[in-house]
This record gives C-alpha cells, sequence and structure tokens, in this order.
C-alpha cells in the first residue's frame, strides 16, 4: 500500500495476509499502520533493510553487488545518514509494536495503488502499471466519475445514461501467472462489482 508519510516522504507498506482478514479487520491493519508511521523514521527502516539485503547478498555470493552498495550507502548522492548517539538510543527504545520495521516493506506479492482515494478529483485514468519482481500483479483505482453507460431500462431496451464508474487497472506478470490463475480472479471481481454488497460480509 503506498503511504505518504507526515514528511511527506513515499513509502510502500507490507500489509500481510490480508487474504484471511475480514474488511474491518483489513481497516483496523492499516489504521495500524498509520499509527506507527508517526513514529518511524524511514531511513532507519531503508537501512535495516539494506543490511538485510546486503547479508543475503553475501550468503548467495553476491561481493561486487554486496560492495557496490556499501560504497554507495557511504558516499556521493545517495549517502545515507543513520541516527547516531542518543536520538539512535531513544528511537529504539521505541516498542516494534509503535513503528515500523523492515517487516513492514518487505517485497509483496500484489501492489494496490488507490489514487482515487487521494485525488478524488481525478478525471484521467491509470493505463499504465510497472510490476516491481517479485510481485506478480498491480492494481490501480481512480477516482469514482460520472461517464456515460450502456444500460437496460425498465423495458428491458438498452439506453446511454450516465453512471458513477471507477476505472480499475490490472496489470499481471504472465511469467508468474497465465490466464488459469487471472480469468478466475477477473470473473470473481465481476461478481463483487454486480452485488458490492457481498463485501460487507467478509
Amino acid at each position: 500500500m503506498p503511504t505518504v508519510l507526515p514528511n511527506g516522504q513515499m513509502m510502500t507498506i507490507n500489509l500481510h495476509d490480508f487474504e484471511d482478514k475480514s474488511l474491518l479487520e483489513m481497516t483496523d491493519a492499516m489504521n495500524d499502520v498509520m499509527r506507527r508511521i508517526q513514529n518511524t523514521n524511514l531511513t532507519e527502516v531503508m537501512i535495516n533493510v539494506s543490511l538485510d539485503n546486503t547479508f543475503t547478498a553475501l550468503k548467495h555470493g553476491k561481493i561486487k553487488q554486496t560492495v557496490c552498495r556499501l560504497l554507495g550507502s557511504l558516499t556521493g548522492e545517495y549517502k545515507v545518514s543513520p541516527l547516531r548517539g542518543k536520538a539512535k538510543r531513544e528511537y529504539y527504545r521505541i516498542p516494534e509494536t509503535d513503528r515500523l520495521t523492515k517487516h513492514d516493506i518487505e517485497q509483496g506479492t500484489v501492489t494496490i495503488s488507490n489514487l482515487g482515494s487521494v485525488y478524488r478529483e481525478q478525471r484521467g485514468l491509470n493505463a499504465l502499471l510497472e510490476i516491481v519482481p517479485p510481485q506478480v500483479c498491480a492494481l490501480s483505482f481512480c477516482a469514482a466519475q460520472d461517464r456515460p453507460a450502456v444500460v437496460v431500462n425498465e423495458a428491458g431496451d438498452k439506453e446511454i445514461a450516465i453512471r458513477k464508474i471507477m476505472p480499475i487497472c490490472i496489470a499481471f506478470d504472465h511469467r508468474a501467472m497465465d490466464f488459469g490463475e487471472v480469468v478466475p480472479f477477473m470473473k470473481r471481481l465481476d461478481e463483487i462489482f454486480a452485488d458490492p454488497s457481498v463485501i460487507q460480509t467478509w
């Protein structure tokens, strides 16, 4: 879930095990993320992720990649400035249950970008999504907009009418999924949109 931090920086949060959560549990989890963000130092989280990635790369014998990453973090345009001394000690006194950790920004499987909730006046479409491996799918939800739509009137005839339309863009990585996974997913979405009240039963 791409999230804007209090200082204006953007961080993509990994929301774990959402396939097993009810709608209310999903809402609670997202609210908890927003609560913990208030106590989070993004640089410290990214350093922990980088260290974890560095040790993983060393285990796989990627010496050159590891050396380049370390040099890049110590020098140059993207030099990292971690907390030090008292500020660092005070930050790490905050329980992990009250701040974000590397576990919260690990790579996920699906990215959902809900641009429409941030920019409700949007009138365009999102037509291009980037899938960042190892993720296999990306979805973008635009703002609900007044659009012409084909509807069936009371007489059973088709006609053009103005309806609220929420454009959605979905991108799949066919290296990970073929139509056997994609088509059932799309059909399930159609079922939900045909009867949105089912969401309240989750």
